[in-house]
């Protein structure tokens, strides 16, 4: 097992998902905000 690579292989795709949720809720946000 290499914890190293894993960590490498695991954490961009984490935060990848990340900004991709807050962006997404973000725009939604603002969306609704519009829609207001």
């Amino acid at each position: 097992m290499n914890l190293v690579k894993d960590i490498c292989t695991v954490i961009p795709v984490v935060v990848l998902t990340a900004t991709a949720v807050l962006a997404t809720g973000a725009v939604m946000g603002l969306g609704y905000l519009t829609v207001l």
